[in-house]
């Protein structure tokens, strides 16, 4: 983008803003916030409280679980393994935490599965 393009708008604001916030106590500038929030591992998953979740034990070991958004009509199946991180994500562990917790409990890092569930 050009200067000029620059000059005007929502961007020309946002480069304004930057260059007039200070940088914090603790030496982080706007760019270490917001990456800081925008970190993954650092997100407290929750579940809304309207979320639904099934359990299915079946005779031949294939157990599994549906969970359910009725707001957005979301259909899932989980694994049992999957199954067993829905307690932890009540809001107060990070993504970071659960993969560890998870790994404390199972020996195997789990980080993919996490993931993949959190999205």
């Amino acid at each position: 983008m050009s200067g000029s393009h620059l000059a005007h708008g929502v961007f020309a604001s946002v480069d304004r803003e930057i260059r007039r916030q200070e940088v914090a106590e603790d030496g982080r500038g706007i760019w270490d916030e917001l990456a800081a929030k925008l970190d993954p591992a650092e997100f407290r998953p929750e579940l809304a409280p309207d979320i639904e979740v099934r359990e299915f034990k079946l005779r031949w070991g294939n157990d599994y679980a549906m969970i359910a958004n009725p707001r957005d009509l979301l259909h899932y199946k989980l694994e049992p393994g999957e199954m067993e991180l829905l307690p932890l994500m009540d809001g107060t562990r990070t993504v970071k935490e659960i993969v560890v917790e998870r790994f404390r409990e199972s020996g195997d890092i789990e980080l993919s599965a996490v993931a993949d569930l959190v999205r």
